[in-house]
């Protein structure tokens, strides 16, 4: 009975001690999305050609930067920067709506646009003043 009880507090420890650790906080700062709303600038960024990490063009390839300030669900904002890149790319229409999965760090999924109706109306109160 004792190995068991031992065992089990062993684990428990180590499961203490796997949540704590930096690696738990670095993928749910990164890879955790929550749903978030957004209206995209009337002003539409400059196109630009794509560079890759090191400054080097890329042939083809033309970017839009964008800054979202993003409210979610909760009624929690924050500001986002996206980079919409591709060789045809357009660039995503001044006052629309979107929505997107976001985290702590990065855009993971979208932005795509949504109809005004089907954003949550405590959401919705929260956009309309910012833009």
């Amino acid at each position: 009975m004792k190995k068991i009880v031992l065992l089990l507090l062993t684990l428990l420890l180590i499961g203490w001690i796997a949540y704590k650790s930096p690696l738990y906080s670095y993928y749910t700062d990164t890879y955790r999305g929550y749903t978030a709303y957004a209206i995209v600038p009337k002003d539409v960024p400059q196109r630009t050609k794509t560079t890759d990490m090191s400054g080097k063009i890329i042939p083809d390839s033309y970017t839009y930067q964008y800054q979202f300030n993003f409210v979610l669900e909760d009624g929690t904002f924050q500001t986002m920067h996206y980079e919409l890149s591709g060789e045809s790319v357009t660039p995503i229409e001044p006052k629309s709506y979107i929505v997107a999965k976001i985290s702590k760090k990065r855009v993971i999924e979208g932005p795509n646009k949504i109809n005004q109706k089907d954003i949550p109306n405590d959401v919705l109160a929260l956009l309309a003043p910012k833009n």
